[in-house]
């Protein structure tokens, strides 16, 4: 996760494809968390379904305090 807004939408790095409905870790100091992928936007804030693979950024809601999280 490089940035998280205002809002908690944080912005991701994608390293391996996934997509909306799926889980994903998310590891950080203080703690991992396993969530559901239940929003997903790509950096223009258009909804997308799938996140490729690695390149690609997206952002996921409710990311507050997980800023620099894997």
């Amino acid at each position: 996760i490089l940035e998280v807004d205002s809002n908690g939408w944080g912005l991701i790095e994608v390293k391996n494809k996934f997509s909306l409905g799926d889980e994903i870790d998310i590891i950080h100091p203080k703690g991992n968390k396993r969530i559901v992928i239940s929003e997903m936007l790509d950096r223009k804030d258009n909804k997308v379904e799938v996140a490729q693979g690695s390149g690609v950024f997206v952002k996921i809601p409710n990311m507050h305090g997980l800023e620099k999280a894997l």
